[in-house]
């Protein structure tokens, strides 16, 4: 059996102390997301954080730091407080803020990760009465709005930050799997911000198009399509397979004024599946991967809508019962049962 093989992009948590249950869940919807979504794009994703690191001597932000600079995302979290200073002498009043502007030092190369702030919001009368900590908090937020650099999310509570973390994870995997689609499709290879060839696993190789215009049919089609007609008489002893690969080929033929077909979300599967199999072209392999990013953006947008309906309707299922518990008939027949 072959074992698949799959890109590893690193997602690092910068945060204080504070929101615990905020860095769970970036654990916790990671590992979901490597459950369905992840391997069918070819990726895994890592966390990392101080949770990554070995205790062991000398100064501990300078262990925590190495995961900073080999991240792909950079997941930062505040809330009240602002964190401990990582060294007596240092520049950096707070382990977050040390990891923080590494972060954007590397990006400012060309080469680093992606970096979303989010912070939870806090009510006005704790901003009002806010301590040393909690001041910090407060114009590092404003630095960001007035340096015009970096967006950041406001949450209001666990579960408003599950979901934005979701749809953030989500949208980062399918922005890198178009681009390494897209790579394909030119003929060039994806390099991953922070990463040498030596860390990334490498693809399946595909072949080099001819030079001048590109052909209606490459070799590997043709040959697949005289295979079909010398093994098989009539359609219906064709396997689901053929089918699949014959609609394929078709879909990537399209012309002005003609309908526009789209392959369809079992054929998909059923080409990606079988993938090892199939002697598919580069041409095939970029549809094929552009209509997977489709299918798992529609998935995903469902999933959400799904989510959010089934809170609505708990929501109105409880106030319906509140509802009818304060009502006439029940409130009479609870004093006559009382009498």
């Amino acid at each position: 059996m072959a074992i698949e093989k799959r890109t590893v992009l690193t997602i690092f948590v910068g945060s204080p102390g504070d929101v615990m249950e905020e860095r769970q869940i970036v654990f916790d919807i990671v590992e979901e997301l490597n459950d369905v979504l992840a391997p069918r794009l070819g990726f895994l994703l890592e966390v990392r954080g101080w949770e990554s690191v070995v205790r062991k001597s000398g100064r501990p932000q300078s262990q925590i730091n190495p995961f900073v600079d080999k991240c792909d995302y950079f997941i930062g979290i505040m809330w009240k407080k602002w964190g401990m200073a990582p060294d007596t002498m240092g520049e950096f009043s707070s382990g977050f803020e040390e990891e923080f502007y590494r972060a954007c030092k590397i990006k400012s190369g060309g080469e680093g990760p992606e970096i979303s702030m989010f912070f939870r919001k806090i009510p006005d009368e704790v901003l009002e009465y806010g301590n040393e900590n909690l001041l910090k908090v407060v114009k590092f937020r404003q630095s960001l709005i007035d340096g015009y650099e970096h967006f950041f999310q406001d949450y209001a509570d666990v579960g408003d930050f599950a979901r934005y973390i979701r749809r953030t994870l989500t949208e980062f995997l399918l922005a890198v799997k178009s681009k390494e689609v897209e790579a394909d499709q030119s003929g060039q290879s994806l390099l991953l911000p922070n990463k040498h060839s030596s860390d990334i696993v490498p693809h399946k190789a595909s072949a080099i198009a001819d030079e001048g215009s590109p052909k209606v049919f490459d070799n590997s089609q043709l040959d697949f399509a005289r295979n079909v007609l010398n093994e098989h008489k009539q359609w219906n002893e064709l396997t689901s397979i053929e089918v699949a690969r014959l609609r394929l080929i078709s879909g990537r033929v399209s012309q002005q004024g003609n309908d526009e077909y789209v392959l369809g979300n079992h054929d998909s599967n059923i080409l990606f599946a079988n993938k090892a199999l199939l002697d598919l072209s580069k041409a095939e392999i970029g549809y094929l991967g552009s209509r997977l990013i489709d299918q798992s953006q529609k998935m995903t947008v469902a999933a959400i809508s799904m989510a959010e309906k089934k809170v609505w309707a708990q929501r109105s299922y409880r106030v319906c019962t509140r509802r009818q518990s304060l009502s006439l008939a029940n409130m009479f027949s609870t004093l006559w049962r009382c009498l």
